[in-house]
């Protein structure tokens, strides 16, 4: 008796190992991450939902997201990518009890005109105190853009209106101010950053692009929405007109999201 509930411990511990070992591929729509820290929402594409600190939603929707100029005498269409229209379903897996990793290789990214307009590879990888996101999309069509094409949209809620934060600039400045309450064209937000530190009960959150990457801070409100925005991309210069570019050219950029208690 004694050796069989042994034997069936032993199975059952095995088992839970290599149910974190191996990874999980399929629909990742119900998959949750929780933590002492960070927890998310995974969805199917490979986007997050919902990333908190505690009960504060600090992102409400996190996916890749894109959109070009259209060429002179192509039929009008809508000229955007939304990761959240693919079909495909990332990968997920869990190395140890605080890790979860979402991947996509070769993903596709379409839409009504170009249904295979490009590719992408993504990796976020979650623990508890730190996130860090790796992208990198080929496109395989011409496509014109005064600047990057593709980015990491993420929706912060409006319950951060309000709420301090530290930017470290593009230009090498430091700026500490206060996200409006109430949005004013006259005094709209407009940041492009390196790095960005809210102040939240608790600690500071702080994301940070990688080398080579920028960050867009603005006010949504401007556009109508009901959240705030931050986009994440690869550094580019802005040209008065679109350039076009080739198929086979690509885009990278890597960012980190991070969570320090008080102390």
């Amino acid at each position: 008796m004694y050796k069989t509930f042994g034997m069936k411990t032993s199975v059952l511990a095995a088992a839970t190992v290599l149910s974190m070992l191996i990874p999980l591929t399929g629909s990742a729509e119900d998959t949750q991450y929780k933590s002492s820290g960070f927890s998310a929402e995974i969805t199917s594409y490979g986007g997050i939902r919902n990333l908190k600190i505690g009960d504060k939603v600090f992102i409400r929707h996190l996916f890749l997201s894109g959109d070009y100029v259209p060429a002179a005498g192509v039929d009008k269409h809508d000229a955007r990518f939304f990761q959240f229209q693919e079909k495909s379903l990332s990968t997920i897996s869990r190395p140890d009890a605080d890790t979860m990793i979402i991947e996509r290789k070769a993903a596709v990214l379409g839409n009504e005109k170009y249904p295979q307009g490009a590719t992408y590879n993504e990796k976020i990888t979650l623990t508890p105190n730190r996130i860090s996101a790796e992208y990198e999309v080929e496109i395989t069509v011409p496509m014109a853009a005064n600047m990057n094409i593709f980015r990491t949209l993420c929706e912060i809620p409006l319950s951060f209106a309000g709420c301090g934060y530290k930017a470290e600039t593009t230009e090498g400045k430091e700026l500490m101010a206060v996200v409006p309450r109430e949005y004013s064209k006259a005094d709209s937000l407009k940041i492009f950053a390196k790095k960005l530190a809210f102040a939240v009960s608790g600690g500071v959150i702080t994301v940070e692009g990688e080398p080579g990457s920028v960050m867009f801070f603005y006010d949504g409100r401007s556009w109508k929405d009901d959240h705030l925005r931050l986009d994440i991309s690869q550094q580019m210069p802005w040209n008065e007109k679109p350039v076009t570019y080739q198929p086979g050219a690509k885009s990278k950029w890597s960012f980190t999201i991070s969570y320090a208690p008080a102390e």
